[in-house]
C-alpha cells in the first residue's frame, strides 16, 4: 500500500476530528427535536407544577423555542396558561437572548454541513488516489481524531460534572458578548424552565446516541488497522 502522503496525514486527522464533531451537533439536533424526551424530563423533575403550569404546556413551550432556533417560527412567542391566566412566556430580555442562541445554533448547524462535507469529499479524494488502501488510511486518521476528542469530551465532561456553574458562566462568556444570558431566577421563566437536571438529562441522551455512531465507528476503525498490520507483518 503506497503511504499517505506525510502533509495529507495531520489534514486527515483535523477532517476526522470536523466529522466527528458534526456527529456530536447532529446527535444534540436530534435530541432537542424530540417533544417526548421534553415531557419525560420536565415530568420526572417535576418542574412544571412549581411555575404553575402543566407538563405539557411547559414542553410547548421549550418546542416553540427549538422550533425557533431551526427556523421553523419567526420568533419564541408563545402564550402559555400560568395559574390559570393566559400569559406571554417569555419576556423581552429573554427574547432578545434566544436572538444569539438562535444565531450560535444555525453557525454551528451550517459548520456541522461545511465539515461533513469537507470531510466526504477528502475521503472521495483518497479513495480516488488510493483506492482500497484509502480505508486503512482513514481509519487509522479516525483512530487518532477519536482518541483526542475523548480526551477533549472527558476534560469538559469532567469540568461540568465538579462546577456546573462555572463550566455554564465560562460557556457563555466565551459564545456570547452581551450579558443578556444573565436573567432573574424570581421573574424569568426561561431559566425556571431549564433546571440543570434537564441540561444533565438532554447532555445525558445526546451523549448515548452519539456514542451509539462514534464508537461504532471507532470499532470499525480498529478492525481496519488491525487488517492492514497484520498484512504488513506477513508482507515481512
Amino acid at each position: 500500500m503506497k503511504p499517505l502522503a506525510r502533509p495529507l496525514r495531520p489534514v486527515a486527522v483535523l477532517l476526522c476530528l470536523a466529522f466527528i464533531t458534526a456527529i456530536l451537533f447532529f446527535s444534540l439536533q436530534a435530541c432537542v427535536n424530540d417533544d417526548d424526551m421534553f415531557y419525560g424530563l420536565y415530568a420526572s423533575i417535576g418542574q412544571a407544577a412549581g411555575m404553575g403550569m402543566t407538563t405539557g404546556e411547559l414542553t410547548r413551550a421549550s418546542s416553540q423555542m427549538i422550533d425557533y432556533m431551526e427556523g421553523r417560527a419567526d420568533s419564541i412567542d408563545i402564550d402559555v396558561t400560568v395559574n390559570g391566566e393566559i400569559v406571554s412566556m417569555f419576556n423581552e430580555r429573554e427574547r432578545a437572548h434566544m436572538v444569539d442562541v438562535k444565531v450560535l445554533y444555525q453557525n454551528w448547524r451550517t459548520a456541522s454541513w461545511v465539515m461533513l462535507a469537507a470531510y466526504i469529499l477528502f475521503a472521495a479524494a483518497l479513495a480516488f488516489v488510493y483506492r482500497r488502501a484509502a480505508i486503512c488510511m482513514l481509519a487509522r486518521a479516525y483512530l487518532w481524531a477519536g482518541g483526542l476528542f475523548l480526551l477533549l469530551l472527558l476534560a469538559l465532561t469532567a469540568f461540568a460534572t465538579l462546577d456546573f456553574n462555572a463550566f455554564w458562566t465560562y460557556f457563555h462568556l466565551v459564545f456570547f458578548n452581551n450579558d443578556l444570558w444573565l436573567f432573574d431566577l424570581a421573574t424569568s421563566r426561561m431559566i425556571n424552565m431549564m433546571p440543570s437536571e434537564l441540561f444533565y438529562g438532554i447532555i445525558l441522551r445526546m451523549v448515548e446516541l452519539f456514542l451509539v455512531f462514534f464508537l461504532g465507528l471507532f470499532a470499525l476503525a480498529f478492525v481496519f488497522n488491525a487488517r492492514f498490520f497484520r498484512r504488513r507483518l506477513g508482507a515481512a
